[in-house]
């Protein structure tokens, strides 16, 4: 009886130790698969927070990526919108100039940078080290470069800043020619100052041209056709046919928005082009139909009335041809003929030689007589 009574004792006893274990299945019990749900929105919103963080670390636009290009196009619209405010240029309709002008500036960034870069060689560390010279001297060696930025290259001010005021962040355009180049490039500050400014000399002569283009063309909005024109008329050689080459391909990427696309122009059927013959002869029918109908005798009065008009237009008409020529014919001097006037003349002469005859005989005979 002692022995059971010990083991219910120890049983009882035991039983608090078994209270406190609950706490530790509690534990267990939030790592078991009853309780894996209220862990599970935090696993959902790691995942859902992994393209956000992607997206900021390619800091691309949606039209930027869809255009293919590396410099935010939002930027270069935003800058162009103010340029034409500032100047008090009536801003146009965007349908693709910014995104024709971002492929301009990476273009001609990477062209400036190779032709540098030719120029160079690598220093100690395996760097190709950019400064200003060397961007000025080749920039001058290129005949295309040269053509279109030596004028830029006479008016710059290496006092002045510029990279703070180009449209693309510095971090960014570094970001663009170290993906297009390689990390075996080191661009000096001088260097990046006048490569910013070249590049937004070239955006403000391109922006200006398109827009005097399109006036000429009495047009209200700005695409990719006015900025090919414009490389036509400030770009020439390589050059010229590199940055077209690049606005076409882009042009073929790019789909302009909802609110810049054109209305569309629906073509007619054939069915409808078939119909339209029909339907005028229709209207037509119509029309004559809604017309007044005359009677005969109405007509007939009408027809009559116009003929005696007419008649007495006529009869009018000669009566004034009557009383006009008699008039016309007394006022017209009758000239004489020349025979009568000879005549005359000839007639006038010998009456006055016979007169004269006879006078001389009749003094003769009185003479005479007298005598």
């Amino acid at each position: 009886m002692a022995s059971k009574k010990t083991t219910q004792k120890t049983a009882t006893a035991a039983t608090p130790s078994n209270e406190n274990k609950v706490g530790v299945k509690g534990k267990a019990q939030a790592q078991s698969p009853a309780s894996a749900p209220v862990q599970a929105p935090a696993q959902v919103v790691e995942a859902v927070a992994a393209p956000v963080e992607k997206k900021e670390k390619s800091g691309k636009t949606k039209l930027t990526e869809k255009a293919q290009l590396t410099l935010n196009v939002n930027a270069v619209r935003t800058w162009l919108r103010k340029y034409y405010e500032q100047n008090g240029i009536d801003v146009p309709i965007f349908r693709g100039i910014h995104v024709a002008l971002t492929t301009v500036c990476e273009v001609l960034c990477t062209e400036i940078i190779n032709a540098t870069v030719k120029q160079l060689q690598k220093s100690q560390s395996g760097l190709y080290e950019i400064t200003r010279p060397a961007i000025r001297y080749a920039v001058l060696l290129d005949g295309d470069l040269e053509h279109l930025l030596s004028s830029a290259l006479n008016a710059f001010d290496k006092t002045m800043t510029f990279s703070d005021h180009f449209c693309i962040p510095q971090k960014e355009m570094l970001k663009f020619i170290e993906s297009d180049m390689g990390k075996n490039i080191n661009i000096d500050v001088t260097a990046y100052n006048l490569l910013s400014y070249l590049l937004s000399k070239v955006m403000v002569d391109f922006a200006r041209a398109a827009h005097v283009c399109m006036t000429y063309a009495d047009k209200g909005s700005l695409d990719f056709k006015v900025i090919r024109y414009v490389v036509k008329l400030k770009c020439t050689g390589s050059l010229e046919n590199n940055l077209t080459r690049h606005i076409e391909d882009t042009e073929k990427l790019f789909v302009p928005e909802k609110e810049e696309q054109p209305a569309p122009v629906e073509a007619a059927p054939a069915d409808k082009l078939a119909e339209q013959p029909v339907v005028q002869a229709k209207t037509q029918q119509k029309k004559l139909d809604s017309q007044p109908v005359v009677d005969d005798s109405v007509e007939e009065q009408v027809d009559a009335e116009s003929t005696e008009e007419q008649d007495e237009q006529e009869e009018q008409e000669e009566h004034v041809a009557a009383v006009e020529e008699p008039v016309k014919e007394a006022e017209k001097p009758v000239p004489a003929p020349a025979t009568t006037t000879k005549k005359v003349v000839v007639r006038k002469a010998k009456w006055n030689y016979l007169f004269i005859k006879k006078f001389d005989q009749n003094i003769f005979k009185k003479r005479i007589y007298t005598s």
